[in-house]
């Protein structure tokens, strides 16, 4: 996967050498795969492994060189300017498959002018490989890439009742999507109807009927979070793979779908002189058992684990830049917290299945030793113990007879 360190310099500030970054990001389990020069840029090739969706866009892998080096992250403005009129007067969205689609947002930018983007957004696409296409479905991709949350645009004018709505196909449904395939669905794919229609793959494509062209002027944003086997179910029986599936087939965050809907409405109104109404639709079903994850940490347990003595001003702060929050559970001699796992890293770290539904300290361990420095960690071996009995007679007979053969 290909970062920027243009693009990352924006949210941290980043070593003088680069080669000092891709062996820190390398040390802390994001291996530095490769570096290629692209005009005034170097581009990063970084193996983000399955289990860290949160690291496939700029400002996570920014999170991490933060604490890696200490350095503050700045993270994007995210708030529109807004006009009177309220989205809820221009769409209305239904979510009949709570379970497949926890929550889904919806934002309405009016008055756009679709066109080229501008060349700082060019650049930025193009830095990691991406071809711009046009200014709305750019900013788009650039919040994908910026923020790890994939967004879908519509054309509010094609969409019948101005309404969306979240549901399993019908069998033998069809719809053509963006990449100008018709595909036939069946009743395990999830879609994003209209008032009439299926519209769109959930969390994997959109489709061709209502996507943005140059005769637009009014957007409905999507920005949902899609349950992951449900993407993957679609991706697989349809085989596709985009993006949006290859993260929400991992885990997005929970919790980024507003500020990712309203960054990219900010950015819209920026370079395609939108309008943004006011507030977002936001539906979203009750949150599970064991929502935000918890887990208990303690000093003692970690050094035993790590055999090496880790500091525990170290811990609170690799675990608080991190997203992290961090109570103190313990006294001054048995340092202990009550820790909650972040939105972004939920499905990273699983949690018990009785009560009360804590993660496992291990996940903890070794988020704190990953940054602390495995090479800080003394090379040992476990003490074998002597035997407990007496070899067998028959033991000592074979043992003799084989080196009197190799003889």
């Amino acid at each position: 996967m290909e970062f920027s360190l243009r693009w990352l310099a924006e949210y941290v500030d980043l070593p003088e050498d680069p080669r000092d970054l891709a062996r820190r990001l390398t040390n802390a389990g994001l291996a530095v795969e490769g570096m290629t020069a692209r005009g005034d840029d170097t581009v990063l090739d970084v193996e983000v492994t399955t289990n860290r969706p949160d690291c496939m866009n700029h400002l996570g892998l920014a999170r991490e060189i933060a604490v890696l080096y200490d350095r503050p992250l700045r993270w994007p403005e995210m708030d529109p300017a807004e006009v009177a009129e309220s989205v809820d007067d221009a769409a209305a969205v239904e979510v009949e498959e709570e379970v497949f689609c926890p929550r889904y947002v919806a934002r309405v930018v009016r008055g756009v002018r679709v066109g080229p983007s501008p060349e700082w957004l060019k650049r930025r696409l193009e830095s990691i490989g991406l071809r711009p296409i046009n200014n709305v479905v750019d900013v788009t991709n650039f919040v994908l890439w910026e923020l790890g949350q994939p967004l879908h645009a519509f054309d509010l004018a094609t969409l019948a009742g101005a309404r969306i709505r979240v549901r399993l196909a019908y069998g033998g449904e069809k719809l053509t999507t963006l990449d100008g395939v018709e595909r036939e669905l069946d009743e395990q794919v999830l879609v994003i109807t209209d008032a009439e229609r299926a519209v769109a793959l959930a969390g994997i494509m959109g489709g061709l009927d209502t996507e943005v062209t140059e005769r637009t002027r009014d957007v409905l944003l999507e920005s949902a979070h899609f349950n992951r086997r449900a993407v993957r179910v679609g991706a697989r029986k349809l085989g596709m793979h985009t993006d949006a599936s290859h993260r929400f087939e991992r885990g997005a965050d929970p919790e980024i779908c507003e500020r990712a809907a309203s960054r990219a409405a900010r950015l819209l109104a920026e370079v395609a002189g939108g309008t943004v109404l006011a507030g977002s639709i936001d539906v979203r079903s009750i949150q599970q058992v064991g929502w935000p994850p918890r887990g208990r940490l303690e000093l003692a347990k970690l050094n035993r684990f790590a055999g090496a003595e880790v500091p525990a001003a170290g811990v609170e702060k690799w675990l608080t830049g991190l997203g992290f929050r961090l109570e103190p559970a313990g006294n001054g001699d048995a340092p202990a917290w009550e820790v909650t796992i972040p939105s972004w890293r939920y499905y990273d770290f699983q949690t018990r299945h009785e009560t009360p539904h804590e993660t496992y300290p291990q996940d903890l361990y070794e988020e704190v030793l990953r940054i602390f420095g495995l090479d800080n960690i003394p090379a040992a071996l476990p003490g074998i113990p002597g035997a407990d009995a007496p070899r067998p007679e028959p033991v000592i007979r074979r043992e003799r007879l084989r080196r009197l053969l190799a003889a």
